[in-house]
């Protein structure tokens, strides 16, 4: 009798033993790994942004003057997908340069996970000189003013100009330029033009 319950034991173990894989096995043969989870394109108005689906970041840069606080993003997916934020919807860029923002592409039983950036085009004088004086610059009027000794020659001057790199700049550098009047300097990058007033004063330098 021992013998025989030990045997009923077994077989309701075994049997039990047989639907807990059975059920696993379903579970695994349900779950969808192989859906494409890459964002195909990135665009804020006619601007395709660069998307790295290897590193999982996406940068996109903007014309100057572009508010960064309300973009809506054009996001192109694979099929089936579907991406957080959706869509179109307005997004708070401005700090994305430090903090880039989250977003996350599903399909099926598979995500991906995308870092944003999206900055304007922008482009500076960082440095002018003239001899050994060295000008103020003033970013937000795109004005700079240098102060020479009373009785130069401005006539007849060499400045020395640092900016952003890959930008060129009219006029060009290693002539002299006629500072008798003021002087518009013009920065022109990736598509876009950032001016400058140049104003020569003969004098000190207010303290």
């Amino acid at each position: 009798m021992k013998t025989l319950n030990n045997i009923i034991g077994l077989g309701i173990f075994l049997l039990f033993i047989g639907l807990f894989t059975s059920c696993k096995e379903e579970s695994a043969t349900s779950l969808d790994l192989s859906s494409d989870v890459n964002i195909l394109s990135f665009k804020v108005g006619n601007t395709a942004g660069v998307v790295d689906n290897e590193k999982g970041t996406i940068s996109v840069l903007v014309p100057a003057g572009t508010d960064l606080s309300a973009v809506k993003p054009s996001i192109a997916l694979p099929e089936n997908a579907t991406v957080a934020p959706a869509s179109g919807s307005a997004q708070n860029f401005t700090f994305s340069s430090t903090t880039p923002l989250v977003y996350r592409v599903y399909n099926g039983n598979v995500f991906n996970t995308y870092q944003v950036t999206v900055k304007e085009i922008i482009a500076e004088i960082t440095a002018f000189r003239i001899g050994n004086k060295v000008a103020i610059i003033n970013q937000k009027n795109k004005s700079i003013t240098i102060y020479l000794p009373v009785g130069t020659a401005v006539k007849e001057l060499n400045p020395s100009v640092e900016f952003t790199n890959g930008a060129s700049i009219a006029p060009g550098q290693g002539g002299y330029v006629d500072f008798s009047s003021a002087v518009k300097y013009t920065l022109t990058y990736m598509g876009q033009t950032f001016p400058y007033t140049v104003t020569v004063v003969l004098g000190d330098e207010p303290a």
